[in-house]
């Protein structure tokens, strides 16, 4: 324990570094984002997450080797986070567009889904196209709620602390590790996107941390014998819209009411749920912690159905009521106020 102690101390310290390089030698301004009406801020922006954790994961990686620990981070899933990062600096720098993105996207996620079922006896390629294009919706759902400062890393930290605890339960120790890693990066960042103005994670973060979660998922899936082929049952689909049912509830919200309003779904804007509810409530903090508590309840179910505390029936009516009240006040304030303008 104590390879992981020092492992640990490491990591923090080279977070200190990076803290200091980025905002006393002025690192931030080779990642600066003119006037982001639509997406984060009004004023100039600072993209550095995908720096600060693509460089911190690296330096992971590099720790890993120097103190022999059982890694979690090979080297082939290093080269997937890196070129979603990169893919991500191209688009904070180009701003990509939307459709090149879905194909480049797609096609990559389906090349990782066979990568990494390619032994399975299950799979044709109607199995991989199918679950590709369930994981190519999570991705979408994932990278789409970075819409509000601090509201992708919050729903991250809670998916990340579900995985972990599923991790622990089949001892899995490379991963738990991995992620606490993971989790103590995060909270770095979410205090320098709460004390320092307009820094943010940007695409390149946003893609980073998203194929991070599909990583997890794959590894969720065979830890937990949970088999996304064409017999898939109904208790998997449940089990993976329960683990990401906050980013999925805003994309299928924010798709369906710009579809209405003849709207592209791919352009950024202003009316995502935390949007609503931030106006709804008047405070970003009152929106954070009543997403905070939609997706704990949820978590905290499905941790309950998956060990067998409760059934699935019961799982899938305190969800469909949660997302059923959350729809609810959001539908009746945006309502109100059209009224009132």
């Amino acid at each position: 324990m104590k390879i992981y102690f020092y492992h640990l101390i490491f990591l923090i310290f080279f977070l200190i570094i990076n803290y200091s390089i980025i905002f006393h030698y002025n690192l931030k301004k080779l990642f600066i984002k003119k006037n982001l009406t639509h997406r984060w801020s009004n004023d100039d922006c600072y993209l550095i997450g995908g720096y600060l954790f693509g460089s911190s994961i690296f330096f992971i990686f590099l720790l890993d080797l120097f103190f022999g620990i059982s890694s979690y981070l090979s080297f082939d899933k290093l080269i997937f986070i890196c070129f979603f990062l990169f893919i991500g600096f191209i688009d904070d720098k180009r701003k990509l567009n939307g459709y090149l993105k879905i194909l480049i996207f797609f096609i990559s996620i389906f090349f990782i889904n066979y990568y990494y079922n390619s032994n399975s006896t299950d799979y044709s390629f109607i199995n991989y196209f199918v679950f590709s294009i369930l994981l190519f919706i999570l991705f979408v759902s994932l990278n789409i709620i970075d819409n509000m400062n601090g509201i992708f890393i919050i729903s991250f930290l809670l998916i990340c602390t579900f995985f972990l605890l599923n991790f622990y339960l089949v001892n899995a120790l490379d991963l738990i590790f991995f992620i606490i890693n993971i989790i103590i990066i995060s909270f770095f960042f979410l205090y320098i996107n709460f004390s320092k103005k307009n820094n943010y994670l940007g695409d390149s973060g946003s893609n980073l941390l998203s194929i991070l979660i599909l990583l997890f998922f794959f590894d969720f899936v065979s830890n937990n014998n949970i088999n996304f082929d064409m017999s898939i049952n109904i208790n998997n689909l449940i089990i993976f819209f329960s683990i990401f049912s906050y980013p999925l509830f805003d994309l299928f919200f924010v798709s369906i009411s710009r579809l209405i309003n003849k709207k592209s779904p791919l352009i950024g804007g202003v009316d995502h749920t935390s949007h609503i509810l931030t106006k709804l409530t008047k405070s970003e903090i009152k929106s954070f912690i009543i997403i905070l508590i939609i997706q704990s309840i949820i978590l905290l179910s499905l941790v309950s159905y998956i060990n067998n505390l409760i059934s699935f029936y019961i799982h899938f009516v305190i969800s469909l009521i949660i997302y059923s009240i959350t729809l609810f006040l959001i539908l009746n304030f945006k309502n109100q106020w059209k009224i009132m303008r």
